[in-house]
């Protein structure tokens, strides 16, 4: 049987906060390094994009896992189900802003 991967949000954080701010013109660090403060730079983000743009929705779509994590609380399976998704989401607009 294989460890399944366990995701929190601070390596969500360490792996995605700077990389997407940095493609749009934000600043990581003005931002908390917690899920809210992950909410808040990829909503502003996604501001910064078309409202066509693919990258956004998934930015959207991101924050609001986040808002969701936050209401479900720490740990448990849908609050790793959610994070997984999260991750996935987000490698996704990082590969695509890095392309722009």
């Amino acid at each position: 049987m294989t460890a399944t991967k366990t995701i929190t949000v601070d390596q969500l954080i360490a792996e995605y906060a700077g990389p997407i701010a940095d493609s749009v013109g934000l600043t990581a660090t003005d931002y908390d390094a917690t899920a809210g403060g992950l909410t808040n730079l990829l909503r502003d983000a996604a501001d910064r994009l078309s409202s066509m743009d693919q990258t956004g929705e998934w930015l959207e779509e991101a924050a609001a896992e986040l808002d969701a994590i936050a209401r479900l609380g720490d740990g448990g399976p849908k609050t790793q189900e959610l994070l997984k998704s999260i991750d996935s989401t987000l490698y996704e607009a990082k590969s695509d802003l890095e392309l722009c």
